[in-house]
């Protein structure tokens, strides 16, 4: 694993088997747990670097646990190279990161949709010109305000309202005047109901 002999490391401090920079704290580390010994399952190792004898790194996973011969406190420790693990983490970590990203990008397009399909129903609902209910989506509303009084015999009231004169107001001041008109009706009428009223251009 270390690329040592069993002869090399004989007698040697476990720090040889770690990059400089980790052997003073690893050290102290250790000289703390042959004092209080802390217990792991297997599995549950301290990750850290691993130096190999041509001076190459690789993330380790150690295990030690302490048993006794007599008198005697005896440490085994086992290593694993864990090169692979981590590089399946790192793939699994980048494949969530790209997933989050996607579903970002896919709340978006979704909320962008929502909108174009509100402005969509808006439009096909809404008279152009004055900006009232168009003759389809009112009669689809009446309708089902008379179910309501069919079934809960609610009464309600339906108006039609003609402007007088229109067609000869149009035909003698001419058309953009005619629709200027009508906006000016529909901006009345809107300003006269309720919330709950339902206005609509039926000619």
């Amino acid at each position: 694993l270390f690329g040592y002999s069993r002869d090399e490391l004989l007698g040697q401090p476990v720090e040889l088997l770690l990059p400089e920079r980790l052997r003073e704290r690893h050290t102290a580390h250790r000289s703390g747990y042959s004092k209080e010994p802390r217990y792991r399952a297997m599995g549950a190792g301290l990750e850290l670097s691993g130096r190999r004898k041509d001076g190459t790194e690789f993330p380790l996973e150690l295990h030690v646990s302490e048993t006794r011969f007599g008198r005697r406190r005896v440490f085994i420790g086992l290593a694993r190279d864990i090169t692979e693990r981590r590089r399946v983490q790192q793939d699994l970590q980048n494949a969530a990161e790209e997933l989050a990203n996607k579903n970002a990008q896919l709340e978006i397009l979704t909320a962008e949709l929502v909108e174009l399909n509100t402005e969509l129903d808006h439009a096909a609902r809404c008279d152009v010109l004055t900006g009232l209910w168009t003759r389809r989506a009112w009669h689809e509303s009446a309708q089902l305000e008379h179910e309501r009084y069919v079934r809960y015999h609610s009464p309600y009231a339906a108006l039609m309202i003609d402007v007088d004169h229109f067609k000869r107001y149009n035909d003698t001041l001419g058309h953009p005047a005619g629709d200027e008109c009508l906006r000016r009706v529909a901006q009345c009428l809107a300003l006269t109901v309720r919330t709950t009223d339902m206005l609509g251009r039926f000619g």
